[in-house]
C-alpha cells in the first residue's frame, strides 16, 4: 500500500494493477462514465492499449482497477509522470464515488512517492467533463483547482457537400512533412514555436516529442502537414486515427507561427483537414482548443463550422515539498 493512501475498500471489492487482458472491460468501463456526463463516448480500446506503451505510465504502482465480488472492474485510475513539466496526471473512471475517491487518493499516493524518490517537488493535474459533478467534486476535495476550460469542437460532414483541396492565400503552400528524420524534427521545430505563447506549454526535447508521438493512438505520417508561407514553414496540422473506427478525423495539433497568423495559414490547413477526411469517408472531424485560447482559435474554429460538443475542466495542484503529504 502507498504512504497516505485511505486503508481499505469498501467491503465486497477488491484491487489489483491492471494488465493488458483488462482493456476490453476498462473501456466499457471509460465509456459507461463518458454516457452518464455527457450522454456519448468516443473512447476506444486502443487508448487504453496505448497507456501501457506511455513514457510516465507505471501500472504496477501507480495504476490500479477495482473489483467487484464477481471480478468486474467497477474502477480504473491510470497515472502518468510528465518529467520535463513536472507534475502527475490522475484520471479515474467510476461509478462509485466512494471507490472514485479511494483510486483518486492512490494516485495522489503515488505522485507524492515519486517526488520523494526523486527529490523533485511534483504538481498534479486531472480532467473530467464539466457536467461530472460527481468527479469533480472527489478532485475539489483532493485541493485542486479549476485552472482551465477545454472545448471538445466538432464538425459534421455533410454528405452532400463537396470537400475539396482549399484556394490558398497568396504565398501560403500546403504539403506533408516527409517521415524521415528531418521532417520529424521539422514538424517537432514548429510545434515548438507555435505554442510557446499557449497555457501550459511544457518545451519538449525532440526525443521526448516523437517518444509521445509513437506511443498516441492513432499517429499516421501521412497526416502531418505543413504550411509555407513564401517557402518558409510556418504551421501545422497534425491529424490521426485514433477516432477512425468511428469514421471521424481528430486534429491532435493545429499551430502557426506568431509571425505568419492574420494571414489564412490555420484557416487553409483546417479546411484541407476537411477535405482529407471527407476524402477518407469519415463522417465528422473533431478537435480539442483551450476556451481562452490567445490566438482566437475558437473564433475561427466557429467561423468554419464547427461546433462545441463538451467542456472539460483541468484541475491542477500546484508542486509540494517532495515526500509532504499527498492528501488534503
Amino acid at each position: 500500500m502507498l504512504p497516505g493512501m485511505a486503508p481499505t475498500l469498501p467491503d465486497g471489492l477488491t484491487s489489483r494493477a491492471p494488465t493488458l487482458d483488462d482493456a476490453a472491460p476498462i473501456t466499457h468501463l471509460v465509456r459507461e462514465c463518458d454516457f452518464a456526463a455527457i450522454g456519448e463516448s468516443d473512447y476506444t480500446e486502443g487508448e487504453v492499449v496505448a497507456t501501457f506503451g506511455s513514457p510516465g505510465v507505471d501500472h504496477e504502482r501507480g495504476g490500479r482497477v477495482v473489483l467487484d465480488s464477481d471480478g468486474a472492474i467497477v474502477g480504473w485510475l491510470w497515472t502518468e509522470l510528465d518529467e520535463a513539466a513536472r507534475e502527475v496526471f490522475v484520471d479515474v473512471f467510476c461509478r462509485r464515488a466512494d471507490v472514485t475517491n479511494w483510486l483518486y487518493e492512490h494516485g495522489l499516493a503515488f505522485a507524492a512517492q515519486l517526488s520523494a524518490e526523486t527529490g523533485v517537488p511534483l504538481g498534479v493535474y486531472s480532467g473530467c467533463f464539466a457536467t461530472d459533478a460527481a468527479y469533480a467534486q472527489v478532485i475539489e476535495s483532493h485541493g485542486l483547482t479549476v485552472d482551465r476550460r477545454f472545448w471538445r469542437m466538432r464538425l459534421d460532414l455533410d454528405p452532400e457537400q463537396p470537400y475539396v483541396a482549399p484556394t490558398l492565400p497568396p504565398g501560403v503552400t500546403l504539403e506533408v512533412a516527409s517521415d524521415d528524420d528531418a521532417g520529424r524534427r521539422l514538424v517537432h521545430r514548429l510545434n515548438e514555436a507555435a505554442f510557446v505563447d499557449h497555457w501550459h506549454n511544457t518545451p519538449r526535447t525532440f526525443d521526448d516529442w516523437y517518444e509521445r508521438v509513437l506511443a498516441s493512438v492513432g499517429d499516421d505520417p501521412t497526416q502531418r502537414y505543413i504550411a509555407l508561407v513564401e517557402g518558409q514553414p510556418a504551421g501545422l496540422l497534425v491529424a490521426d486515427d485514433s477516432l477512425a473506427e468511428q469514421r471521424e478525423s481528430y486534429v491532435r495539433t493545429l499551430g502557426v507561427l506568431r509571425e505568419f497568423r492574420g494571414r489564412g495559414v490555420a484557416k487553409s490547413l483546417l479546411a484541407n483537414a476537411f477535405a482529407v477526411a471527407a476524402a477518407r469517408g469519415h463522417r465528422r472531424v473533431s478537435l480539442t482548443v483551450d476556451s481562452e485560447s490567445p490566438t482566437g482559435a475558437t473564433r475561427l474554429y466557429e467561423g468554419m463550422g464547427m461546433a462545441v460538443a463538451s467542456e472539460i475542466m483541468v484541475w491542477t495542484r500546484p508542486p509540494v515539498t517532495a515526500g509532504a503529504s499527498s492528501t488534503a
